[in-house]
């Protein structure tokens, strides 16, 4: 913890602060010349989870690709399950909201039927949305509105 004198003459008053940067989430106590208090550091959310909300019938498997708001870096995961969820942590220089790439699949007996396809990477290109991931947090995607919807 940071350490700081001062030095006042009889009856003046300064204000004094110090700066914490705590590594861990848990409570803190401080004391400064026999005056104490404290404070709690919580973890600051890093992740984002999606999941399907009214997904097309027969979907087994789906896949998702986040990328930050300027599509510059992405992340990308398949989901074995379609009732599976989607977990990215969210490095910290990626700017909110967040664009995707998703699609939902049938694989039956090894090939690839797509059943649903939406993406908010690029206006031009088929299946543009224009809904975006807003935080860090856990979403469903509801197939019949094209929204995120908080879980």
């Amino acid at each position: 913890m940071a350490e700081q004198t001062i030095e006042l003459q009889p009856g003046e008053s300064r204000e004094v602060t110090f700066e914490a940067v705590p590594q861990q989430a848990k409570t803190y106590h401080v004391s400064v010349n026999g005056l104490s208090g404290s404070f709690t550091a919580i973890k600051v959310p890093t992740t984002v989870a999606i999941s399907w909300k009214d997904s097309p019938s027969g979907a087994n498997r789906w896949g998702l690709t986040v990328l930050n708001w300027s599509a510059t870096k992405s992340l990308s995961t398949t989901v074995s399950t379609i009732d599976g969820e989607a977990v990215f942590d969210i490095p910290p220089d990626w700017d909110f909201p967040l664009r995707f790439e998703m699609g939902i699949y049938y694989y039956p007996d090894g090939s690839i039927t797509m059943l649903y396809r939406a993406q908010s990477r690029n206006p031009s290109w088929p299946n543009y949305v224009e809904e975006f991931i807003p935080d860090y947090g856990s979403y469903y995607f509801n197939v019949a509105t094209e929204q995120f919807e908080p879980r």
